[in-house]
């Protein structure tokens, strides 16, 4: 029977030392990769500042009033209804004004602060 030369311990260092002679490999990974994940990164910070930008932008409180409506400033006292009372016409229901009014201005809630600027859509 022939024996073989080599034991377990002798491969096993052998194929350790085969790995690490090889750093090019991972030179080469990195050097591939990492280009590529920077891009993909500023690819991402790019669009997300655009949402930003355009969330923003498309705030309706910020927009001017248009040619048929009106500016209100509130003032101590004053509450959505009774500025959609003052200001609705005659045919319109109050809870509608109402509901129109916090649309247009972005208001999600009834609570005015006093200086508040309104702008009137009806």
């Amino acid at each position: 029977m022939i024996m073989q030369t080599t034991s377990y311990r002798s491969i096993h260092v052998s194929n350790r030392n085969q790995r690490q002679s090889n750093p090019s490999r991972w030179r080469r990974l990195s050097v591939s990769i990492l280009p590529k994940v920077a891009v993909i990164a500023v690819v991402i910070a790019i669009l997300m500042s655009g949402v930003l930008l355009v969330d923003s932008y498309a705030n309706p409180a910020t927009y001017e009033p248009l040619a048929h409506e009106t500016m209100v400033i509130v003032s101590s006292g004053d509450t959505l209804w009774s500025i959609a009372k003052t200001h609705m016409p005659e045919n319109m229901d109050v809870r509608e004004a109402i509901y129109l009014l916090q649309s247009r201005n972005g208001i999600s809630n009834s609570s005015l602060v006093s200086g508040q600027s309104l702008i009137i859509p009806f």
